[in-house]
């Protein structure tokens, strides 16, 4: 049989934990999902705890952190960041971030590291209205982030296009005086 290097098994359980949340991963199916033994696992992960602590990292520094550089990065006036972040928030599906919500709900260590997330993305939202000139900003960044996180929780079946449009438009409306 084959062995898979870690990241193959980072992104088989992000896929896992997106379709069927925490419980859905398990050591046994990645193996017999990817094509491998468990023994190629136990080379990157001492256990099953460790995977699911490297899934958070990565679902944490590509929701995140991935973006936030992203957009620090462009150089762009803060509206159009704030437009750039609006696309790149429904640039992916949707269930990985609402299988770490369920996942944090559930587990106190997986909860403070969402809070941390939210936090983070809330201050940066913050930020781009200051700099934008807006008023109120903390509450503009507050009604903005609940769009982008309730909108597909709202309406699971509505197309990311979609999505970005109604989120788009739901900007220009804070952006203004």
């Amino acid at each position: 049989m084959a062995t898979a290097d870690r990241d193959t098994w980072i992104e088989a359980g992000l896929g896992t934990l997106a379709a069927e949340g925490v419980h859905g991963v398990r050591v046994e199916r990645l193996a017999r999902d990817l094509g491998v033994t468990k023994g190629s696992f136990y080379w990157h992960f001492t256990d099953r705890a460790a995977l699911l602590d490297a899934l958070l990292a990565a679902w944490e520094a590509r929701a995140t952190d991935g973006v936030i550089a992203r957009l620090e990065a462009s150089g762009a006036p803060p509206a159009d960041q704030l437009r750039q972040l609006v696309t790149l928030a429904f640039a992916v599906p949707p269930d990985l971030d609402r299988s770490v919500r369920a996942w944090a709900s559930r587990d106190p260590r997986v909860s403070a590291v969402l809070a941390g997330v939210d936090g983070r993305r809330l201050a940066t939202l913050e930020r781009l209205f200051t700099e934008h000139g807006a008023g109120s900003p903390a509450s503009r960044a507050r009604v903005l982030y609940a769009a982008l996180v309730g909108e597909p929780l709202l309406h699971p079946a509505q197309t990311p296009e979609a999505r970005v449009t109604m989120a788009l438009e739901a900007l220009e409306g804070l952006l203004g005086p």
